[in-house]
């Protein structure tokens, strides 16, 4: 049976863990920056990277903020302008549609 203290004191520690943080960061592992730095890129600008000895190898872990916004996606590519490229075309002097 579980020891109803160690129980409150594991849901304390939790509830630590879990507090709201308002700014957004990219952990890694001495070694791993980066991987972090490529982490930190994708999510956007104000994305802080920091060293953790705590984060296992191979990984990162990313913590997002209460102010955190995604990047806008890039828009799509304006369109060319449409219009004629050259001379009009004509028939026997008759304008054509191009």
């Amino acid at each position: 049976m579980t020891d109803p203290a160690t129980q409150h004191a594991q849901h304390v520690d939790t509830a630590v863990a879990l507090a709201p943080r308002f700014s957004s960061a990219v952990h890694y592992r001495p070694g791993a920056q980066a991987a972090a730095g490529a982490a930190a890129r994708t999510l956007g600008a104000g994305v802080l990277v920091t060293a953790d000895a705590a984060v296992p190898a191979r990984h990162v872990r990313v913590v997002l903020g209460t102010t955190y916004a995604p990047p806008l996606p890039a828009g799509p590519a304006p369109a060319a302008a449409a219009g004629p490229t050259g001379p009009p075309v004509t028939a026997g002097g008759v304008p054509c549609v191009d």
